[in-house]
C-alpha cells in the first residue's frame, strides 16, 4: 500500500470518527427536564400525575406504572394516589424523583384570597404521602408574603428541596426560586428573607431547574419583550450568579425552555418528554475539574452555555490561545508526524527505490 493510499484511509477513519459523534450527540437522552408531569426510571416504569379519572372527583392522582406499563400494586392504592392542590387550583406543574431516596415531588398552586401559593407535596416511596414532611407530606406557602406560581422543583441530596416560577404583582412579572428546608419550612437564608428575585425590571419567569455533573444547580430563567432572552443561573448558598444569556427564537414556548447538564456544560432544549429521578444535587457543589476546552461564552449564538461551576471559563475563554491546539494534545501531534515519516520511508523503500543503492554492492547504471 502506497502513501497515497494511507493518507485515504486515514482521511476515511476521520470521517467516520466524526459522523459517529454527530450520531451520537444527536441520539443522546435529554437528561432530567424540568416541568414534566412523568418521570421515567431506567427500567422502564414511570411516574406520573393526571387527573383523577372518576366523575365526581376534582383532585388529582399520582400513578406508578410498571416496566410493562401495568398499575405498581405495591404504590398507593393498585398504583394511584390521590392528591389535592386547594379548592381553587391550577393543574400540577412538575413530578420529580429522588434518585437516591425514591421519594416523589409534586408543585402546583392554589389561590388564597385571589392571590396563587406555592403548594409542594412529598410522597414516600411506597406512593403514600409523607407525614413527616410539611403538614401530612404538604406545604402550601408564601414566602416573604410573595405570591408565587412554581414551575419546577428540585429535591437535593439534603432532604430540602428548591422550587421555581413566577411571582405575579400587578403587571409586573417576576422569576423567583425559594427554598425549603427537610421539614418544609422556608430556609431564610436563602436569597433575601428566604426568597431569590431575579434582578432586573424585565418581565421574567423561572421556568426549569437543572443539576450538573458536580450535583451543582442552576436554574433558567425567560426574560420576555420584544426579544426574548434564555438565562442560567448557577444556585448556591451565596448569591445566585448569572453564568449564560441566550437569544431565544420567536416560536419558543417559554413553558418548555428547559436546561439540563449536557457534555460537560448547560444545554437548552425545548422538546418537553418525562424527565429521570433527580441525582444528588447541593447548594454546596463540589468544584468541577478542567478536562474540557473552554466552552462556549455566553454571548456565543449556539445552544449550549459555558460550564458555570468553574470560575477561570470566562478568562480561559478571552486570554491567549491555548498550548494544546484546543484539545488536541501535542504528543499525539508528535505521534502523527512520525507516522507520516514513517509512510515515507515506506513509500521510498518499497515504491519508488529501485535506483537505490544496497550496502556492499556497486551502484548500477539507471540507463541502458
Amino acid at each position: 500500500m502506497n502513501s497515497s493510499a494511507h493518507a485515504r484511509d486515514f482521511a476515511a477513519l476521520q470521517l467516520c470518527a466524526a459522523a459517529a459523534m454527530v450520531i451520537a450527540m444527536a441520539g443522546a437522552p435529554w437528561a432530567a427536564h424540568a416541568g414534566s408531569l412523568s418521570v421515567r426510571d431506567g427500567d422502564g416504569s414511570r411516574w406520573e400525575a393526571i387527573e383523577n379519572p372518576d366523575d365526581d372527583a376534582d383532585d388529582y392522582v399520582l400513578k406508578r406504572l410498571d416496566p410493562q406499563h401495568k398499575p405498581d400494586a405495591k404504590f398507593g392504592r393498585m398504583g394511584l394516589s390521590e392528591f389535592s392542590l386547594g379548592p381553587d387550583n391550577d393543574s400540577p406543574t412538575s413530578v420529580r424523583v429522588d434518585a437516591a431516596t425514591r421519594h416523589v415531588w409534586v408543585s402546583g398552586s392554589t389561590l388564597s384570597g385571589n392571590r396563587p401559593q406555592a403548594v409542594v407535596f412529598r410522597f414516600n416511596p411506597d406512593g403514600n404521602t409523607d407525614a413527616r414532611w410539611g403538614v401530612l407530606g404538604k406545604m402550601q406557602v408564601a414566602p416573604s408574603g410573595l405570591a408565587i406560581r412554581p414551575r419546577d422543583v428540585l429535591p437535593l441530596d439534603d432532604g430540602s428541596v428548591l422550587v421555581a416560577g413566577e411571582a405575579p404583582s400587578g403587571n409586573e412579572l417576576k422569576a423567583i426560586v425559594f427554598h425549603l428546608k427537610p421539614d418544609g419550612s422556608v430556609d431564610m437564608q436563602f436569597g433575601s428573607g428566604g426568597v431569590w428575585v431575579r434582578p432586573g425590571g424585565e418581565q421574567a419567569v423561572a421556568t426549569s431547574l437543572g443539576v450538573a455533573a458536580n450535583g451543582g444547580v442552576a436554574v433558567s430563567v425567560v426574560v420576555r419583550g420584544a426579544k426574548p432572552e434564555g438565562e442560567v443561573w448557577a444556585l448556591t448558598k451565596a448569591a445566585p450568579v448569572r453564568v449564560a444569556t441566550q437569544a431565544l427564537d420567536d416560536g419558543v414556548d417559554e413553558d418548555d425552555t428547559r436546561i439540563e447538564w449536557v457534555a460537560e456544560r448547560w444545554g437548552w432544549n425545548t422538546g418537553g418528554g418525562a424527565t429521570v429521578p433527580v441525582p444528588s444535587a447541593s447548594l454546596d457543589p463540589k468544584p468541577l475539574p478542567q478536562t474540557q476546552p473552554a466552552a462556549q461564552t455566553p454571548s456565543d449564538p449556539g445552544n449550549v452555555a459555558y460550564n458555570p461551576f468553574v470560575e477561570s471559563n470566562r478568562a480561559e475563554a478571552t486570554a491567549k490561545p491555548r498550548d494544546d491546539d484546543g484539545g488536541l494534545p501535542w504528543v499525539w501531534i508528535a505521534v502523527a508526524g512520525a507516522l507520516a515519516l514513517g509512510l515515507t520511508a515506506l513509500f521510498f523503500k518499497r515504491g519508488g527505490g529501485t535506483n537505490a543503492t544496497a550496502p556492499g554492492r556497486p551502484r548500477q547504471n539507471a540507463r541502458r
